[in-house]
């Protein structure tokens, strides 16, 4: 075995001799790639943005060439509202599913992912086996699967265009992220009308309108308050739909009966107004970013009338 040569690049500009420049389209520091003997090495930016415009824009085109015989295909089903230790139970035995495809759980706070991996030497087989296994996922858990590849703001957007619905939301624990989540997606100024960050109880009451005698006997973190909270923006705003949030994102104000990451969820229309009781784990971050999930979730349930 030959030994292993070192290079030390001191200047973004420099490429050494035996290295071919990757194009930065984002940033000054170009890639370097490195290719001997039908393996490829590539030196990238740090910058994630940056690397990850390069690996999209012209590393995998740029790979795919070199592959032959052998195609691999992917489908990302995004779930909200259930974790994956009884995902992976309601789907049961995988084996039974997959046919000899692939899938990987990737949690995060906002859901899990499940990416299906297919792999093999004829384009049309993969593809049918990738489409089926799909499908037998559906069955098992369609009601968790808001999308494929898709952020669940969209496939909001989408449901509240559709049915010509309004919506805004009160936040307290969540500091206005539920209105950045519904936000995040372009046309969303057709159903999305207000969202406040009623953070103080003052607020609550001057902003909103929520009866004080309600936080003097429940606390702000409370059922009665979240299904106050929700009514009242939706009687504010004049919309269809109002959504609340309060709760106790930490790692301080926790009491004996409600610890942190305690979050109710508030939501009113024409028909109905509720509230929902989560208790979530993690940072404040975390529970703060998972409250926000949750809110979206059950919002998108209603508007499927899903259980």
């Amino acid at each position: 075995m030959e030994p292993a040569v070192v290079t030390i690049v001191r200047r973004a500009d420099h490429v050494p001799e035996q290295g071919a420049t990757c194009p930065n389209p984002v940033g000054t520091a170009g890639g370097i790639l490195f290719e001997q003997e039908g393996k490829y090495f590539y030196v990238l930016p740090g910058v994630p943005y940056e690397m990850k415009e390069m690996i999209d824009g012209s590393i995998i085109p740029y790979l795919a060439t070199k592959v032959k015989d052998s195609v691999i295909r992917h489908l990302t089903l995004r779930t909200s509202g259930i974790p994956e230790s009884m995902l992976a139970n309601q789907l049961g035995n995988l084996d039974e599913i997959l046919h000899g495809a692939k899938l990987a759980f990737l949690p995060s706070p906002t859901g899990v992912r499940m990416r299906i991996s297919v792999h093999g030497d004829d384009a049309a087989s993969v593809e049918r086996l990738l489409s089926e296994v799909e499908q037998r996922i559906r069955v098992r858990v369609q009601k968790y699967i808001y999308g494929t590849n898709l952020r669940i703001g969209r496939d909001h957007s989408n449901i509240l265009t559709a049915k010509k619905l309004t919506i805004a939301v009160s936040e307290s624990c969540t500091g206005g992220l539920v209105a950045d989540r519904i936000t995040d997606v372009s046309g969303s100024s057709n159903y999305f009308q207000q969202g406040l960050v009623t953070y103080s109880n003052p607020s609550k009451v001057d902003v909103l309108g929520v009866p004080s005698l309600l936080l003097e006997q429940h606390g702000a973190v409370s059922r009665e308050v979240a299904e106050a909270m929700a009514s009242s923006i939706r009687r504010v705003a004049r919309t269809d739909i109002g959504l609340s949030t309060t709760g106790i994102a930490g790692p301080t104000g926790a009491t004996s009966t409600k610890p942190i990451g305690l979050v109710w969820i508030g939501y009113s229309d024409a028909e109905a107004t509720f509230a929902t009781r989560f208790q979530f784990g993690g940072d404040r971050r975390r529970v703060k970013e998972r409250a926000a999930q949750a809110a979206l979730e059950l919002l998108r349930r209603k508007l499927l009338k899903i259980e």
